[in-house]
């Protein structure tokens, strides 16, 4: 009796095995492309926030913001986002005073293939504030264009 039960439990745990091996290779492969998804999302933001302050920068300096606007495509396109390639969308907008940069791109996934996700959308945002500094809270990077200054260093008034 013993060895007809023990018989039948043979070949089990390689049910087991393989069924888990499948859920462990799907979970390792989500944490790969995850990971290089979040990876790509730090740079994109990077050159995001980096083509927003130059498009501020611009606006601060006189240009228009139809020159401003190709400055801030300019420095994400150095930053390999050029708007209109392999599915890459740079906007500039200006909402009040701000410039606003959004770029979206597609993730190229290793490991989601198999479950029919060829990509991931990754999107940012970055606003930089174009105008003169009046108010300090905290510590930030500021950009200010020498031309809203006089010869004592002291802001010239509006």
């Amino acid at each position: 009796m013993v060895a007809r039960t023990h018989e039948r439990q043979r070949g089990q745990i390689l049910v087991i095995f393989a069924l888990s091996a499948v859920a462990i290779i799907a979970m390792v492969g989500l944490v790969i492309d995850g990971g290089s998804a979040f990876a790509q999302r730090r740079g994109q933001q990077n050159a995001a926030d980096l083509a927003a302050l130059a498009g501020a920068d611009a606006l601060l300096n006189g240009q228009t913001q139809a020159q401003a606007t190709t400055i801030a495509k300019t420095i994400a396109t150095s930053n390999q986002y050029q708007d209109g390639t392999g599915n890459v969308s740079v906007t500039v907008t200006f909402p009040a005073g701000e410039v606003q940069v959004d770029i979206g791109a597609p993730h190229t996934n290793s490991f989601a293939r198999i479950f029919g996700m060829n990509t991931w959308q990754v999107s940012v945002t970055a606003t930089a504030l174009s105008g003169v500094a009046d108010t300090a809270i905290g510590a930030a990077p500021v950009i200010m264009s020498v031309q809203d200054f006089g010869s004592n260093l002291q802001p010239l008034s509006q």
